[in-house]
């Protein structure tokens, strides 16, 4: 009786203390606006991992950026909450077009270390063309799949 009294307590304890673990390192966050449109689409949910969290940023992946840690020039205002982007240029990476070509990125032939350039899939996208390298700190986590 006593062991399989240890058992009903332990078991369920130990389950809670692990969902508490992996619900801090993974989270939801809901697609708003239609900057990653076709590939995420507003409403979409999508699972992240953050940063951080077993997972190395680099070219190709999809990030959450903290807008409030977007070092944005003056005369863009990076506003509130989350945007979903491709990075596009890792650290030591080459600068790829079209940012080769703007004024902010002129005479650099490399994403400096701690730094990234990262994209929308809309034409119309506020990204990296706008703000400049994306610091690592300002991204907050890494899209897994998305849910619906």
């Amino acid at each position: 009786m006593t062991a399989l009294f240890a058992v009903l307590c332990v078991v369920p304890v130990t389950v809670l203390w692990w969902a508490v673990r992996v619900w801090r390192i993974v989270t939801l966050v809901e697609v708003s606006g239609s900057s990653m449109s076709p590939d995420f689409e507003h409403g979409d949910r999508v699972l992240i991992v953050r940063r951080g969290a077993f997972v190395r940023l680099r070219r190709g992946r999809v990030v959450v950026i903290d807008r409030a840690a977007v070092d944005a020039p003056a005369h863009v205002d990076p506003g509130e909450g989350l945007f979903l982007k491709h990075v596009v240029a890792a650290p030591g990476d080459r600068i790829p077009a079209p940012f080769d070509t703007l004024p902010t990125f002129l005479g650099e032939e490399k994403v400096p270390h701690g730094c990234y350039l990262v994209l929308g899939r809309h034409p119309a996208s506020v990204d990296s063309k706008q703000w400049g390298y994306v610091r690592a700190d300002a991204v907050s986590g890494v899209v897994i799949t998305r849910i619906g």
